[in-house]
């Protein structure tokens, strides 16, 4: 991983980090805001922003930034 992407990382708050991960491994908006406690449309802003941060648009993209092995 190269000092970009773990400063991108980094930036992210550790609740954006938790629902990029949930996101990447393949659960619905549905579930991780159930899981998380929040609205659909909080989650959406809030995995929105964590995207911009990233510098990324894709699953795909987000699972090879942060190194997990996604379906």
């Amino acid at each position: 991983m190269t000092i970009t992407n773990q400063n991108a990382i980094n930036a992210l708050t550790t609740t954006q980090l938790r629902r990029v991960k949930l996101y990447a491994q393949g659960l619905t908006y549905e579930e991780i805001a159930e899981q998380e406690g929040v609205g659909q449309s909080a989650l959406s802003l809030s995995l929105t922003r964590a995207r911009r941060k990233l510098g990324v648009n894709t699953t795909e993209e987000i699972c090879e930034l942060l190194g997990l092995h996604c379906v």
